[in-house]
């Protein structure tokens, strides 16, 4: 190394302040490189913290929703079985009409052919 320091030395130094120059802007060039990296790993670093920090509260936030979704199951399936059974009551309501509905319309008719039956002078 230091033959080759003292070549350049005795060949002008000229040649030693290029090196020199080269070897400076070279240094500046990776002084600024790692300035603008060690910026990133600190906005990096504030990333992780935001992100740690939501991640966190997403937890906090979701950490009844389980039981709240069970629980809404439960009930929904509950309320399923009170509509079916209260769709067959309506049922049952709708034939028991039915049937007054048609025991309402023979006596109905029946008292009409007892009044024409009267009226015609057949009546008993």
């Amino acid at each position: 190394m230091m033959v080759l320091v003292s070549l350049l030395w005795e060949n002008g130094g000229e040649m030693v302040t290029w090196v020199v120059g080269i070897n400076g802007a070279i240094a500046l060039v990776l002084f600024l490189l790692a300035w603008r990296l060690w910026k990133l790993r600190r906005t990096l670093a504030q990333v992780n913290g935001a992100l740690i920090e939501m991640e966190r509260d997403t937890q906090v936030a979701l950490a009844g929703t389980q039981d709240a979704v069970v629980s809404g199951q439960q009930s929904l399936q509950q309320l399923g079985g009170r509509y079916r059974q209260v769709n067959q009551q309506l049922k049952q309501v709708k034939q028991v009409l039915l049937v007054l509905g048609w025991m309402q319309g023979y006596a109905l008719r029946r008292g009409q052919a007892s009044r024409s039956k009267r009226v015609d002078g057949t009546g008993r």
